[in-house]
């Protein structure tokens, strides 16, 4: 781990100021440490400098590295800063990017940026975290083997190897970008679309439908009366080995809230998974107005499906309804994770963003009382060479996967905090107090590209995801296919890029052949086809490769035998 950092040492640290800075608040930080309770000790740290999470600013200024010495090595004096022109910012999401920077040692924006690095690195040294990296210690050699002892290497090795993520004005230097709603804005637009994003806005986050992980249990308790109802959990005190036990499994919600309250490290954590919400009001506004492709595909998904119905009286079919509900999945979830969760290295399976908020566990405490590390693999700023170089390794070694520690960054997640992260990031989060997060799954137009490519590699490899494809795969990539030969440039398959449409054929009719296979034997013909009944065509892997398919939504086997003829 980098040591502890002071603030700046003197003129030659205080080098690159903007007119313009970026939004950060530095909370108190707890010095106390446990097996991480629902709600942390009272915080002992004194405040680092409590910014106002209302502050509107729009860049990032973190002093640049010293320059090297001239002249006369036993002279005393600092060495002189660079001239101002080379100490332009360069993030285009900045609106004084190409202005005089501003040259006032005393600006409140450095003090700013190094307070997010800061808090970064003690975060990521808090003693709590300190606690996990012990317990980890302390399972790895359990007998007979779990999950969670199967885990707990990847812990240790996040833990002792990687470092802090850091953010800087210099996008190459920056590990992450940090801002508020309008900077989001400004990156969607113009920025190149590879970098982790960490949303703090006070203001949107206050105006969202609020949860507290408190009146979440509250929920659950209520619907806990029902013995009926189950949830998905992973439960990782599960023995490997064998094969009729897995480690996500259903469990009534009287007995998940009887094991949530138990603070014993002898028992390993548990994780609430794919829990349902639908509100779209949590999506912050940005997403919402450049990252619409999904929704539009899932639209394209669901007038496909409800062509093949009657609805009557105004009702959709509960049929119709349900052919939503798996890709309605992707698009939002909850997960809530109990302290001292991890999960194995692993890719989001379709190469979406995925968002999430990590919300409080109670209103009105100190944000950092909640506390999350995610760590990943920052690859934005290698050669193409050296990123296909990191994803075999990642496919060859999957599970066991040790990414060089020069490549991990850990990224500290406060209640309040919303991390955007782009297609095919290879991450492992390490739940460090109990956590509540709701998020979703959004695509960008422009990023298509990006998204197909990292999907593709997925499927190719589902060893290094831990989803499933939605049931909807192969309508959405027919959607996505329109898109593209109808504006390839709009999508990211331009000339100059390297990027083709045929390109995009090939990883088109890779990615929907193996969507979904069924293995009918007598052209599909009846409702036990689990493509028609999903409401899409059958792709070219389909029913063993024969010709006669009589799924009325279509067959691309059939397709290409009568373009063949033709």
């Amino acid at each position: 781990m980098e040591e502890g950092y002071d603030g700046p040492q003197g003129a030659a640290e205080i080098l690159m100021l903007m007119k313009c800075g970026t939004f950060c608040r530095t909370p108190e930080l707890p010095g106390g440490a446990s097996r991480s309770s629902t709600i942390s000790p009272t915080p002992t740290m004194s405040t680092l400098a409590h910014m106002n999470r209302g502050n509107t600013l729009h860049t990032l200024v973190t002093p640049p590295p010293t320059p090297p010495e001239t002249g006369n090595k036993s002279s005393n004096t600092s060495p002189s800063p660079p001239p101002l022109e080379t100490r332009l910012c360069d993030d285009p999401t900045c609106p004084d990017a190409s202005k005089i920077p501003c040259n006032d040692p005393t600006c409140p924006y450095l003090t700013q940026v190094d307070n997010i690095n800061r808090q970064q690195r003690i975060l990521v040294g808090d003693p709590r975290s300190q606690a996990q990296l012990r317990w980890f210690k302390e399972v790895v050699d359990t007998k007979p083997a779990t999950y969670y002892s199967q885990l707990a290497p990847i812990g240790i090795h996040i833990l002792e190897q990687g470092r802090a993520a850091q953010t800087s004005h210099d996008l190459q230097k920056a590990d992450f970008l940090v801002g508020d709603c309008k900077r989001l804005d400004k990156w969607l637009q113009n920025g190149s679309g590879d970098k982790l994003f960490v949303l703090q806005d006070e203001e949107w986050f206050n105006t969202r439908p609020s949860l507290s992980a408190s009146e979440f249990f509250k929920e659950l308790r209520a619907k806990g009366m029902s013995k009926t109802l189950l949830l998905e959990v992973q439960e990782l005190g599960k023995q490997i080995g064998d094969p009729n036990v897995n480690a996500v499994q259903p469990m009534p919600i009287d007995e998940i809230l009887e094991r949530w309250h138990v603070k014993d490290q002898s028992i390993p954590p548990i994780n609430l998974l794919n829990l349902m919400c639908k509100d779209d009001a949590y999506q912050p506004w940005p997403l919402a107005k450049h990252c619409n492709l999904l929704n539009q595909a899932a639209a394209s998904c669901a007038s496909i499906a409800q062509s093949a119905f009657y609805a009557t009286a105004g009702k959709e079919s509960t049929e119709v309804m349900t052919k939503l509900i798996d890709l309605e999945a992707c698009m939002h979830f909850m997960i809530f994770g109990q302290a001292g969760a991890i999960s194995t290295w692993h890719m989001d399976a379709i190469g979406p963003y995925t968002y999430i908020t990590l919300e409080p566990n109670e209103e009105g405490r100190q944000p950092d009382e909640v506390l999350k590390l995610w760590a990943y693999v920052r690859t934005d700023h290698l050669s193409e060479p050296e990123r296909a170089e990191i994803k075999l390794q990642f496919r060859q070694d999957h599970e066991s996967f040790k990414p060089d520690p020069k490549h991990i960054r850990i990224l500290a997640l406060v209640a309040g905090d919303t991390l955007i992260m782009p297609p095919g990031t290879i991450h492992a989060p390490i739940t460090i107090t109990d956590c509540l997060f709701r998020g979703g799954m959004v695509m960008q137009k422009k990023e298509m590209w990006r998204s197909i490519r990292e999907w593709r590699f997925c499927s190719d490899n589902d060893q290094c995801t831990n989803e499933n494809q939605p049931r909807q795969a192969r309508s959405m990539l027919d959607y996505f296919r329109r898109e593209v030969h109808a504006n390839p440039a709009a999508c990211g398959y331009k000339g100059d890029s390297g990027r083709t449409v045929e390109d995009f054929e090939n990883d088109w009719r890779q990615l929907s052949g193996a969507s979904m296979v069924c293995s009918c034997k007598a052209g599909c013909k009846t409702r036990k086809c689990g493509c028609q009944i999903n409401s899409q065509r059958c792709g070219s892997h389909c029913h063993g490769g024969i010709v006669k398919c009589e799924n009325p939504y279509g067959c691309e086997v059939q397709t290409q035998v009568e373009v063949l003829a033709s």
